[in-house]
């Protein structure tokens, strides 16, 4: 078992299914630019994710640094989100990925807020 904190399961699978609800919603749309901030968003996710499960068992300073890039990438997402999603459910969608971002906000290493 690793002592370093993990991401919480509930948080990032609400995250990522309301990324993935929102990949067709705003592909739809037809804004290109939107469409490719996307797909970089979805990668910058993911990589900051995997940064994250990777410090895990790391010393603080790396799990700090870790969790301050997902906590910044998933801010990019819900200022895209807040841009592009034109959809009936925007201000759902984002009151969603609000919790998300404060409830991974509050389960970062002591010490290390963004």
């Amino acid at each position: 078992m690793s002592s370093g904190r993990t991401l919480p399961r509930g948080t990032m699978t609400l995250f990522f299914s309301v990324l993935w609800l929102l990949s067709s919603v705003i592909c739809s749309t037809g804004f290109a630019d939107c469409k490719s901030e996307l797909v970089a968003t979805q990668q910058g996710l993911e990589a900051t994710r995997a940064g994250v499960e990777q410090a895990a068992d790391g010393p603080a300073a790396a799990r700090c640094t870790a969790h301050r890039r997902h906590y910044a990438a998933m801010v990019k997402f819900r200022d895209l989100l807040g841009r592009c999603d034109t959809g009936k459910t925007k201000a759902e969608n984002l009151a969603q990925l609000n919790a998300s971002i404060d409830d991974f906000r509050k389960k970062m290493p002591p010490g290390c807020q963004p």
